[in-house]
């Protein structure tokens, strides 16, 4: 094979201090997995795969590429000799890193970060770099924002999941690493409200979703694009607000007293406004008080749970939360208080739902994924979960559940 890479390859990272790491063992490619990864604690850059284009047979094959870091330099080099090839039994991997002689270009699809300042939590970046001859050195061409929030697991079979806080606080990684270690899997989460998540299901993006939109996930169901709909817990949604309690909601008798209180004050409201569940079942509250909210106290943010949440203790303002995310995030949020739960209509239903059978390639490990977690073990998982750092659980088991499941 005619490898352009076993050059003495150079990659410069512009204002991006990156390593990747790589899982070691290529024997067996068909149960190989590992993400190119950054760490700023290792001097070292390795891609696991790299899918190669031959210019001189136009075929591709696998290698198993390492680059380190040249002292002084800031720059990669390639060490040509930790290349393996790994023969077209690896296809089956995804996402692998691709390098094309024809056009000198280097794309990682996954490209794992690790943040140390940050305790060395991950985000993922689709990442392309161009190979420049004069120079003689990879240089990053684009980064683009990451498509899944967490990846867990590191086995042969590998299905998507949408979801938004479940995933936000930690449940979803317990869940899935457990369900990974079992069955050889590997899950992708792709954080979303959800509406979106339900999106995401439709559109074959994802393999299965993880909701709260009971009358939409009904509808997706028969429909026919969405599956396998499964109750798997709940918790609820508590309002929230200042100290102060300007509107006075703590005295009200119902969710809907109390938004039409915060209404009547004119107080600060703050909303998501994104189509998630949080937000289709503010606006029912608000079409139940036959009030259309707006005005400069009506605050939309389009942004996840916990940093409304964060927004709504900067902004002195009334917040619709849902129990997990306020039991999480209250240490820090010293402005706001709970005021108001308790009402029926405030219990929110978790459900699973996938893609019909076979639609999508991960579709059958998402049907496992789903029994997995309605199991005994599943649901020990989601029944105790939070009780080691909060002192409570934050999410309630699919048999508390089933008495809100209409």
């Amino acid at each position: 094979m005619n490898l352009t890479l076993k050059r003495a390859l150079k990659i410069a990272i512009p204002a991006l201090a990156i390593s990747l790491s790589s899982s070691g063992a290529y024997a067996d490619c068909s149960a190989t997995f590992a993400n190119p990864a950054y760490h700023p604690h290792k001097n070292t850059l390795q891609i696991p795969l790299v899918k190669v284009l031959d210019e001189s047979t136009d075929q591709s094959n696998f290698v198993a590429g390492e680059l380190r870091l040249v002292a002084g330099t800031g720059l990669f080099a390639f060490a040509t000799s930790n290349l393996k090839s790994l023969g077209d039994n690896c296809k089956s991997i995804n996402p692998t890193a691709s390098y094309d002689e024809r056009s000198g270009k280097l794309d990682v699809p996954i490209l794992q970060v690790f943040a140390p300042k940050m305790g060395d939590a991950v985000s993922y970046y689709h990442a392309g770099f161009q190979w420049d001859e004069e120079q003689g050195i990879f240089k990053l061409a684009q980064i683009d924002e990451p498509q899944f929030a967490g990846i867990y697991g590191t086995g042969k079979h590998h299905f998507a999941l949408a979801t938004g806080s479940p995933g936000e606080l930690g449940l979803l990684k317990v869940l899935a690493e457990t369900f990974a270690e079992k069955e050889q899997a590997t899950m992708y989460w792709r954080k979303a409200g959800s509406g979106s998540s339900l999106n995401l299901l439709k559109d074959q993006a994802v393999d299965m979703a993880m909701v709260h939109a009971i009358a939409a996930e009904k509808q997706a169901v028969a429909d026919g694009w969405a599956s396998h709909r499964s109750l798997i817990g709940s918790n609820e949604f508590y309002i929230v607000g200042p100290v102060s309690d300007p509107a006075n909601i703590a005295e009200a008798e119902s969710a809907q007293e109390a938004y039409t209180r915060i209404a009547n004050a004119q107080a600060t409201f703050l909303s998501r406004g994104d189509n998630s569940g949080t937000h289709k079942r503010e606006l029912s509250i608000w079409e139940s008080a036959n009030i259309s909210p707006a005005g400069d106290w009506y605050l939309i943010t389009n942004d996840f749970m916990m940093a409304t949440l964060i927004q709504a203790n900067e902004e002195s303002g009334y917040f619709m939360t849902d129990s997990s995310t306020w039991v999480a995030g209250r240490k820090g949020l010293s402005n706001l208080a709970l005021l108001f739960r308790g009402d029926p209509v405030l219990v929110n239903v978790y459900h699973a739902l996938t893609a019909p059978d076979n639609a999508t390639p991960g579709q059958p490990w998402a049907k496992k994924f789903v029994e997995f977690v309605g199991s005994e073990q599943g649901q020990q998982i989601i029944a105790d979960y939070g009780q080691s750092e909060y002192g409570e659980s934050l999410y309630n088991d699919m048999a508390y559940a089933q008495q809100y499941d209409h």
